[in-house]
């Protein structure tokens, strides 16, 4: 049994670092966007092909998103395979917005698109899609602060509730089925609400 659980921590452990670990990089990732397409457009007018555009830019990255830069490159110009390398580059991280402006540099390299025009197109729907985000945050961050002085106000009335009744309310509510019950969901209330924001943020 002791083995059993040990497993079971074991397992949660690494399970829990991924996500901490993925949750950096998607920040690390998320920050770095906007400086990464204003790179890209800078050497987009001297750089012609995308993967040497994305080598230029490389230099201004965090590590993390240079090493996958020069990885691509790399591929490309062993394989000269420039859609295969920039597909590659696609599955490095979890990102849908470094999803989609890899997934338009792909296409812009195969119909030799004006990279210029697509990376200034991009920067666009990235700084729109930013504002949305800060609203969202905002909206979010609001909620939090309405949810804290409800269970505030929620925590009085229950502690006004029980110098009224002869029973205590904390004795009904921390050893009862009644009260087990009603804890669980408003558990499972807050565990939603959590999940939300999160979400949100």
């Amino acid at each position: 049994m002791t083995g059993l659980l040990a497993a079971i921590g074991y397992y949660l452990i690494i399970k829990i670092a991924e996500i901490i670990l993925a949750r950096r990089n998607y920040k690390t990732i998320d920050r770095s966007l906007l400086e990464f397409l204003n790179q890209l457009g800078n050497f987009s007018v001297i750089q012609g092909e995308v993967t040497n555009v994305l080598h230029q830019t490389a230099q201004y990255a965090p590590s993390i998103l240079a090493e996958a830069l020069e990885e691509c490159y790399i591929e490309a110009q062993t394989t000269g395979n420039v859609s295969a390398a920039l597909m590659g580059l696609v599955d490095q991280f979890e990102h849908e917005k470094f999803k989609e402006i890899v997934i338009n540099l792909e296409v812009c390299s195969r119909y030799t698109a004006n990279l210029k025009v697509i990376v200034d197109s991009l920067r666009r729907n990235l700084m729109d899609a930013k504002r949305a985000s800060q609203e969202r945050r905002a909206i979010a961050d609001s909620a939090i602060v309405e949810m804290v002085i409800l269970s505030i106000m929620l925590l009085i009335v229950l502690a006004v509730v029980d110098t009224m009744i002869k029973a205590s309310i904390w004795d009904v509510l921390l050893h009862s089925i009644v009260g087990y019950i009603a804890l669980g969901v408003a558990g499972i209330c807050y565990l939603i609400f959590g999940f939300a924001i999160m979400k949100e943020r």
